[in-house]
């Protein structure tokens, strides 16, 4: 069952006017978003109240927030619950030493050899993201995520019966976000026992980014996690390669 209070429609005083572009492919038309127009702040609300009972329809629980004393710093300013945190210090500990270790040569074996040529193009890993308070995943799904998925659905939605912001219109939001985004307060991340790793190998910089899937699955570091993870009883989340849960 739910715990705690599930809050109720996102505010729309701190970041309203703004006007954003649908993101498109080279050539298409853009349609400018007015996020501050009452019918897509109404809309907003719509689907977050879908999504809010979608969840909990499913069983899904609700976290409030977590009291300081609970939590503990990782690093660079991100804390975690204080067993999580504990074991998070610990894996980036371990992944590091590992990887100076495949750094250096020469290797006894050809998969040590193909390891290590992969771990000598990382020059850095660690994390984005841990414990995000009720407001940051507010801000999150209200300022980051929903006017992405908005522009990501246009097409879908202007087709639909009723048109873009029709009942049809939500549920696809709905759909659309179920796999990408909790709504705020049903994420680990709120439950303080999610972590989002980073790494940059080479010239590029993995990070929470669903464009780069394909790319964090040929990482020094996911297939380092993928080995040892569970070792600090972490554990993947399937759709997004850098979030990784602890139990």
């Amino acid at each position: 069952m739910p715990t705690g209070r599930v809050p109720g429609p996102l505010g729309h005083s701190s970041s309203s006017g703004r006007v954003h572009k649908s993101a498109r492919p080279h050539g298409a038309v853009h349609t400018p978003i007015d996020t501050s127009s009452p019918e897509y702040l109404d809309f907003m609300d719509r689907v977050l109240k879908a999504a809010i009972a979608d969840r909990l329809g499913k069983g899904r629980q609700y976290f409030p927030e977590i009291d300081a004393g609970a939590l503990a710093k990782v690093e660079k300013g991100k804390v975690m619950r204080t067993e999580a945190a504990a074991q998070c210090v610990k894996l980036l500990k371990a992944a590091r030493e590992d990887l100076a270790t495949d750094q250096m040569g020469p290797p006894p074996d050809i998969e040590s050899m193909k390891r290590q040529d992969l771990a000598r193009t990382v020059r850095s890993i660690g994390i984005t993201s841990a414990y995000r308070t009720n407001s940051e995943e507010q801000h999150i799904w209200k300022f980051v995520c929903f006017p992405k998925y908005y522009a990501a659905t246009e097409g879908r939605r202007s087709a639909a019966a009723g048109g873009p912001h029709g009942d049809r219109a939500v549920r696809i939001m709905v759909d659309y976000f179920t796999t990408r985004k909790a709504p705020p307060g049903f994420s680990n991340h709120s439950n303080g026992k999610a972590v989002d790793f980073m790494t940059t190998q080479g010239k590029v910089t993995y990070t929470a980014n669903t464009s780069q899937r394909a790319g964090w699955r040929g990482t020094w570091l996911h297939m380092w996690l993928l080995k040892h993870a569970k070792e600090y009883r972490f554990y993947a989340l399937a759709s997004e390669e850098w979030h990784w849960d602890y139990h």
